[in-house]
């Protein structure tokens, strides 16, 4: 099962990134032209130095916003993105933003209900009815050895809702869980 990359998401997040670019370096715009680095009678330099040392801040902000924005921009427009869930394991391609790809023997998958309040995360574990988490939502996926979540990278990329790649990629899923503890 392929999952798409949610083009618009990625193309809002990126307008309003590099947005946030622009209206940074408004200031910077406004205030530069007037700082005045030579001796007179009117300019304190050490003021214009320091004015110039906080936009500095501001330029470096902005283009850290723009930057990121372009790379969204990118993943857009990329072709063959997709997050894959196949019975390997799970592969994200996501274009500028690199691909990761986890096999099933090293991911640790478990639905919420099957945590335990006193072994696990007191925050992960949720009271509900487990045949119902299991065809709306997708279980916490983590690496074993690092405890890296990736269902919330999957979700942040993907171009279905939650209950869509719990229903899509849900017979592979089941088929590669870590049983609950005894």
């Amino acid at each position: 099962m392929v999952c798409p990359i949610a083009r618009v998401q990625a193309l809002v997040r990126a307008v309003l990134r590099i947005a946030l670019g622009g209206l940074i370096l408004l200031p910077v715009g406004l205030l530069w032209p007037r700082l005045s680095f030579r001796p007179s009678g009117i300019s304190n330099r050490v003021v214009d130095y320091s004015a110039a040392f906080l936009l500095a801040g501001f330029v470096i902000a902005a283009l850290w916003a723009i930057f990121s924005g372009l790379r969204w921009l990118a993943l857009a427009v990329w072709p063959s993105t997709g997050i894959r869930f196949d019975a390997k394991g799970v592969e994200l391609r996501l274009g500028p933003f690199g691909r990761r790809v986890w096999v099933w023997s090293e991911l640790r998958v478990r639905y919420r209900h099957e945590m335990s309040i006193d072994l696990d995360d007191p925050e992960t574990f949720e009271d509900i009815d487990g045949d119902v988490e299991s065809t709306t939502r997708l279980p916490l996926m983590d690496v074993s050895s690092s405890g890296e979540r990736i269902n919330e990278q999957i979700l942040r990329y993907a171009g279905w809702t939650e209950s869509e790649l719990a229903d899509g990629a849900g017979e592979l899923i089941r088929r590669f869980r870590t049983p609950p503890p005894a």
